[in-house]
């Protein structure tokens, strides 16, 4: 999936691990936000992984609708936070920025916690 964005020199396509990049460094930006992980993670139950940076496109879906795109993000926060505020914070925060990126309407960025981190391990 990429972002067409036209310009008077051309097209400039950007790619989903570019916008994952984008997305990735607002979130983690964002008080209580402890990493990314991957939106289908099987490894188990008990266990969850906080991503690297080059694979943050594990944890961002991006779909293209006729209104504009849709963003979905999966997030591993810390414990003792208001959940709630973090998640409208992080919401904010990424809406505003690819809007003003790309010039394109993200219209849903919706945002998944996936587990809980006290500093030491993830519960989920």
């Amino acid at each position: 999936m990429t972002i067409d964005r036209p310009t008077s020199l051309g097209d400039i396509k950007v790619t989903l691990d570019t916008v994952s990049a984008i997305v990735a460094e607002i979130a983690l930006e964002c008080y209580g936000v402890v990493g990314l992980t991957p939106r289908n993670n099987n490894i188990g139950d008990q266990i969850m992984i906080i991503l690297d940076k080059n694979k943050y496109s594990k944890a961002i879906a991006l779909k293209k609708l006729d209104k504009g795109y849709d963003l979905s993000l999966f997030l591993i926060l810390a414990m003792n936070t208001k959940i709630s505020e973090v998640i409208s914070e992080v919401q904010k925060r990424v809406r505003y920025v690819l809007n003003s990126v790309f010039e394109k309407d993200f219209f849903a960025v919706n945002v998944f916690v996936q587990g809980l981190s006290d500093g030491n391990e993830v519960i989920k």
